[in-house]
């Protein structure tokens, strides 16, 4: 058992120094943001700013997030097609046959603000001041084939309920 793990292994090794780089890396841009629209409207105040005019503290807030992934089969269902479905059931060199799989997951920002909104609500809050945000990369999955790196948004900051005329 221990020789087939070593062979597979060596295998694995081989054909991953087998392939070649890309020769094309294409162009990436991506621009991220979120619109505090919907909050100023029900006079909810977010901001990376102090408050200069009088309030009260009510608490800290800080919130993590990290979208729900999820391994999708990118070519199909195999077992519908006859040729494939042999392969499927006889494998290749005795390993059954493997899909093309690939992580897939969606950020949903607004969902993670109506959170952290509802959060200071709740504490009696009519705005977070100070905020910070930033974004940074988890390891999720160390597999070979499959590896998984999830964005996770963290934002924390003051929050407070206005008072006075400028609120």
């Amino acid at each position: 058992m221990k020789h087939m793990s070593l062979i597979v292994l060596i295998i694995v090794a081989i054909s991953y120094s087998c392939t070649e780089p890309p020769q094309v890396i294409p162009e990436y841009s991506i621009i991220t943001g979120m619109d505090f629209t919907k909050y100023s409207n029900q006079g909810f105040l977010f901001t990376p700013d102090k408050y200069e005019a009088d309030y009260e503290s009510v608490g800290l807030i800080s919130m993590t997030y990290r979208p729900r992934a999820e391994l999708k089969v990118l070519t199909g269902d195999t077992t519908s097609h006859p040729e494939l479905k042999a392969i499927y059931e006889k494998g290749v060199g005795g390993a059954p046959y493997q899909e093309k799989r690939e992580w897939q997951y969606e950020i949903l920002s607004e969902e993670f603000l109506d959170e952290v909104y509802e959060a200071c609500v709740g504490m009696g809050a009519d705005a977070l001041t100070q905020m910070e945000f930033s974004v940074s990369y988890v390891p999720m999955v160390s597999d070979l084939v499959n590896p998984l790196t999830l964005p996770e948004i963290k934002i924390y900051g003051f929050a407070i309920k206005r008072i006075g005329a400028y609120k």
